[in-house]
């Protein structure tokens, strides 16, 4: 039925004015949320290409930045959850990674060093597979020699005593010393400036 029609039949063309422009802003809506809902499904589709493209990159960076995903996430405008995803660097925890890796050498090479530092102060005490063959250090201040009953104290703390009865006089100042371990759990004494080494023992 047309609308001419319904004017010579009598109907007032006014009073359709309202459904016809009820109907054209229906159509209108219609196709608004149309389009919108085109636009929203291409944003949707980019956005799991993206997630896609992120999931892959962290699978092989042990899933970095994590924190940065879970605000992404937190997003409640699309466009920002996009600029936020677009924003996350990939393989962001590499670095981390390859940090792991040096720092084991690190801490191996620490306890290396401090177990030799061990072996070192305990030179004279104890014989382990680890200890030294020698240990060096000094005679702080003058130096004038030994006799049988002279216990000698060395720059590092250690106290040596003399144990073959050996005697000698001499005038060194601030000298550098060697023990050296020998056979039958022996030490040897040698100092800087004399070619005596005697005989001793740790006592200290």
């Amino acid at each position: 039925m047309g609308i001419g029609w319904l004017v010579i039949c009598g109907v007032d063309q006014a009073s359709l004015q309202s459904p016809v422009l009820s109907l054209a802003s229906a159509l209108a809506s219609a196709l608004v949320s149309t389009t919108r809902f085109f636009t929203i499904g291409a944003m949707h589709k980019h956005l799991s290409n993206l997630i896609l493209t992120v999931f892959v990159g962290f699978t092989g960076s042990a899933w970095a930045n994590d924190a940065a995903l879970q605000n992404c996430r937190l997003e409640t405008s699309t466009e920002k959850r996009l600029a936020c995803y677009d924003a996350i660097p990939l393989g962001a925890r590499a670095a981390p990674a390859a940090s792991t890796a040096q720092a084991a050498p690190a801490a191996q090479s620490a306890t290396s060093t401090a177990t030799a530092a061990a072996a070192a102060s305990n030179f004279g005490f104890i014989r382990v597979p680890s200890a030294p063959d020698s240990v060096e250090s000094s005679i702080n201040g003058p130096f004038e020699g030994w006799d049988p009953k002279t216990r000698i104290t060395l720059a590092n703390g250690q106290v040596w005593a003399i144990a073959d009865g050996s005697t000698a006089s001499l005038r060194l100042n601030n000298p550098k010393v060697r023990v050296k371990s020998g056979v039958m759990s022996s030490f040897f004494l040698s100092i800087e400036g004399t070619n005596r080494s005697p005989r001793v023992k740790r006592v200290n």
